[in-house]
């Protein structure tokens, strides 16, 4: 069996035709961008934990010069902070960060979890979850939404990107887990979003 190659450190064909996803190069790599998010002038990508050698301050400044990096200590929860409370290590426990003033790069980290974007087009906040299936069972997504939403965000506007994670075929979960998770997932009308 041939393991497979990283496609952060050069996409193949298959990974070149994502539709509405970029791969997009720089310092040698290539991240990952969305192209919702993108055409709604919001900087963002995806990378792998330590892209190319560099740690989140040097991939923030070369998406945006001058801005400060905000970034959980992720415990698979649904605790969700004002990037202004995660500021520098020792960084907060939390799984989600709201932007609560401009000039803040928010990170998170994926990997069999999916890292969540929200981005509101109107008020110009956004917000970044680490959502695995417990933070998800337990109700980060509309805690991130709801805290968007006491900045000034119409949560049935936000543009909304799911990054990359692992797939069903190489991580299974038992029924128990499938079942809290959708149930989560459908268990909170209360934010206004549309069917």
């Amino acid at each position: 069996m041939t393991a497979a190659a990283d496609p952060f450190g050069q996409p193949d064909n298959l990974f070149n035709t994502l539709e509405h996803w970029t791969w997009v190069g720089c310092y040698g790599g290539y991240y990952l961008t969305s192209d919702a998010m993108q055409t709604a002038g919001f900087e963002h990508g995806f990378f792998t934990r330590l892209w190319q050698n560099r740690a989140p301050d040097a991939l923030a400044a070369y998406l945006s010069a001058g801005v400060s990096v905000h970034r959980p200590q992720q415990v698979h929860g649904n605790r969700v902070l004002d990037a202004g409370e995660a500021i520098g290590s020792p960084w907060p426990d939390a799984d989600g960060l709201v932007s609560d003033r401009g000039g803040q790069s928010l990170w998170v980290c994926g990997a069999d979890c999916t890292p969540v974007l929200f981005a509101d087009p109107t008020s110009g906040h956004v917000a970044a979850c680490h959502a695995g299936w417990r933070g998800v069972a337990s109700g980060i997504l509309p805690a991130a939404i709801r805290r968007l939403a006491t900045r000034g965000a119409k949560p049935d506007q936000l543009i909304v990107a799911l990054g990359p994670a692992v797939s069903g075929v190489n991580y299974q979960v038992e029924t128990d887990v499938a079942e809290q998770v959708g149930q989560a997932l459908h268990s909170d009308r209360s934010l206004g979003l549309s069917e």
